[in-house]
């Protein structure tokens, strides 16, 4: 199956200031009969979603890097200043075992550089599955990206 992008804009104002709201606003997204699949949420000022970038029938793991060096490569090459200067990345695969979820720690470190070089905050990345989620920024022991004191 190839791969499939769709890009979606907010029917309603929201903010995401914990992983939980994240979680939600990004199952609510995903396709679920799509087991690997990135979804891409791009915030603005306080951690409004400005829109969210779905990547269905992704061929391997590591995608979502190389997704992510695209998009920050477009970041980078803009003319304009965007609107957003935050991003909340999610991966959804078939399963989550323990060799994935440590080399996730390795794609962590990266897409955290790459979001960064191009003047973005990788506030989370959440990797999940049917039955499990993991925060590779929590396992590493990173410093919460969330302000949920943050003004509305």
């Amino acid at each position: 199956m190839p791969m499939t992008v769709r890009y979606v804009t907010p029917r309603i104002e929201q903010r995401l200031v914990t992983p939980a709201a994240a979680i939600d606003l990004v199952s609510r997204l995903a396709d679920p009969d799509q087991p690997a699949s990135l979804t891409a949420v791009f915030l603005g000022p306080h951690r409004r979603v400005l829109a969210a970038l779905l990547v269905d029938a992704l061929p391997l793991a590591d995608a979502t890097v190389e997704i992510v060096r695209h998009l920050m490569a477009g970041v980078g090459t803009h003319p304009e200043p965007l609107a957003f200067d935050a991003l909340v990345l999610a991966t959804r695969r078939a399963a989550l075992d323990p060799r994935s979820i440590e080399s996730d720690l390795d794609r962590w470190v990266e897409l955290d550089a790459c979001c960064a070089q191009s003047g973005i905050e990788l506030v989370e990345w959440i990797v999940m599955s049917a039955d499990r989620v993991v925060l590779p920024r929590e396992r590493l022991g990173r410093p919460d990206r969330w302000h949920a004191d943050a003004p509305a």
